[in-house]
């Protein structure tokens, strides 16, 4: 399971107002629905396009959100977990990939072989270090 973490110079309650609004954007509605919100769309893959379906399947305020993601027979599941740290917050990011195909299921396990496993949680450090630098640099942010 890929996972990384980074301090944010915010409170988590800030951290967590920044998410929250970002996956409403997403899901196209409003934080107090987000929770079973789902978005369908599509995904490339190597054999085409297949249907995506994203549901926010939990949300504990100001500590956690996750979100699954279900294409084709494959299934992965995002969490963002929020703790006070002495310069805000701990911001985590982690994944986890299951597939009903045997093929996919151990692709998914390839993930914890030290190659796989850093690509994966150098796509998941990019992703914290955007989020960070939004909201440590982007003045609307102090209004959440």
């Amino acid at each position: 399971m890929p996972k990384q973490s980074i301090e944010i110079n915010k409170s988590p309650q800030e951290v967590y107002a920044f998410l929250e609004h970002q996956l409403a954007a997403v899901y196209k509605g409003d934080v107090a629905h987000l929770l079973n919100a789902t978005t369908n769309s599509t995904l490339q893959s190597s054999k085409g396009t297949l249907p995506l379906k994203q549901q926010v399947t939990e949300i504990v305020v100001n500590e956690r959100i996750r979100f699954e993601s279900k294409y084709g027979k494959d299934q992965a599941i995002t969490e963002y977990r929020l703790e006070p740290s002495e310069v805000g917050c701990l911001l985590t990011l982690q994944e986890e990939g299951s597939s009903e195909k045997f093929s996919r299921r151990l692709n998914f396990k390839l993930f914890s072989l030290p190659f796989f496993r850093s690509y994966a949680e150098r796509r998941l450090a990019t992703m914290l270090q955007n989020i960070k630098q939004q909201l440590e640099t982007d003045p609307q942010n102090d209004s959440h």
